[in-house]
């Protein structure tokens, strides 16, 4: 009778585990490339800023 019952409830543990593995890697994911996107419009926000300065220290210099 015992076997019967964990036989049963093994494919559902596997399963829970294995949902609760794939979010937790989407999450992973996500907040990498959240990350990586961040990084990327800090990187030109920086860059703007740089031209723009370089752009008013030239017209200083002219």
């Amino acid at each position: 009778q015992f076997s019967i019952v964990f036989f049963k409830t093994e494919p559902y543990e596997l399963t829970v585990t294995f949902s609760v593995s794939v979010a937790v890697l989407g999450e992973l994911l996500y907040s990498t490339i959240a990350l990586v996107s961040n990084y990327m419009d800090i990187q030109s926000f920086y860059e703007d800023i740089e031209d723009r300065i370089q752009k008013e220290t030239n017209k200083n210099l002219l």
